[in-house]
């Protein structure tokens, strides 16, 4: 159905797990946060999506109801995840015509997970950043708290730079180059971070700390 929130998409992803219980999907939960930092798959009404390593974003931005096929290729027991709770969207999955219930639901609100789960931070600054304060913040970062960081991946807006910088890790490896010119476009870095033991309040306050003034 129509979007009840006012995000005109929902991004989502479908692994296969072993049993259709909260056990089975906490199973699969890393592997859902991590496929969520990926880029995703645009979806219009009408097409389909599968199992797997994807990240499928439906588009939603027009009115009434919208379909979505979901394909699966192997009988079995499958962990849905969700961006939004389904009540937002009035969302629901049916069966030639039959509505389908999930055997087990798990919402998850970062802002009250343990710290020993896996979560995934998101920082967003507008401005450039000082090249000197950023690399010592990162090289400590990445010194301090690389075994937890399971993932990470931004695009940085640096102080003399023309250009974007983008940049992956996976732990202490980290791996960044020069991307598209800035242009006319409003510098602003975006990083996501994703492991245990993230300090939400810790890693934005030191990342806006790295600011150019």
């Amino acid at each position: 159905d129509g979007p009840l929130a006012d995000d005109p998409t929902m991004d989502l992803a479908l692994l296969p797990t072993d049993v259709a219980s909260l056990e089975g999907i906490e199973a699969v939960r890393e592997r859902a946060v991590l496929i969520f930092s990926d880029d995703p798959r645009s979806v219009a009404p009408g097409g389909s999506l599968e199992p797997g390593e994807v990240l499928h974003q439906l588009r939603l931005e027009s009115h009434g109801e919208k379909r979505f096929r979901i394909d699966i290729p192997i009988d079995g027991t499958y962990a849905l995840f969700t961006q939004h709770g389904p009540e937002e969207f009035a969302m629901r999955a049916e069966h030639e015509g039959t509505r389908v219930s999930p055997a087990a639901v798990r919402v998850y609100n970062p802002e009250h997970e343990h710290d020993d789960e896996v979560t995934s931070v998101g920082i967003t600054a507008d401005g450039e950043l000082d090249k000197k304060r950023l690399n010592a913040w990162l090289s400590r970062l990445l010194m301090e708290k690389g075994n937890d960081i399971y993932r990470m991946k931004g695009v940085l807006a640096i102080r003399g730079e023309a250009r974007r910088f983008v940049f992956q890790g996976v732990h202490m490896l980290f791996d960044g180059q020069p991307d598209k010119p800035w242009g006319s476009t409003p510098r602003r870095s975006q990083l996501v971070f994703i492991g245990k033991n993230l300090d939400r309040e810790d890693l934005t306050k030191d990342f806006l700390a790295c600011l150019a003034r």
